[in-house]
């Protein structure tokens, strides 16, 4: 959809602007936004949100403390099926560890993640969905 720029002869594609193909098909058009110029597609957002749950949380965090084993540093991807969900978490993270007492002997223990970079990705019927995935979230898994 273009607007256009007030004061000049310029317009804004605002659909090519947010990584969109095509703008919204006029028949989904509802109405007009009479401030902004913009269309208000009649059936919604076509590109809902997939929530992650807090299964799904707790199923990465396994998967990851798995991958990051001993090390310090962890880069890597971990991908996996989760419901009717793939889903691909990329990350390149920090380890900090804490050396424990134990009976047993000594440990070292997982005490924090940094993130350096991170995605996850959720495809669901082939067609990639953003979700709401939150790294803060991940960490509270810990300990």
């Amino acid at each position: 959809m273009k607007a256009a720029v007030a004061g000049s002869g310029a317009s804004f594609d605002g659909a090519a602007a947010y990584g969109r193909d095509a703008a919204v098909p006029r028949e989904a058009v509802r109405r007009r936004d009479r401030h902004v110029g913009a269309a208000v597609p009649e059936s919604g957002p076509t590109d809902p949100i997939y929530p992650v749950s807090d299964e799904l949380y707790a199923a990465l965090f396994v998967r990851l403390a798995e991958a990051i084993d001993a090390r310090s540093y962890f880069s890597g991807t971990i991908a996996f099926r989760y419901g009717a969900a793939e889903c691909r978490f990329t990350a390149s993270l920090i380890v900090y560890r804490a050396r424990c007492s134990l009976p047993e002997g000594e440990a070292e223990t997982l005490v924090d993640l940094v993130p350096v970079w991170w995605e996850l990705h959720t495809t669901v019927g082939g067609e990639e969905r953003l979700n709401d995935f939150s790294f803060a979230e991940l960490r509270r898994r810990i300990g």
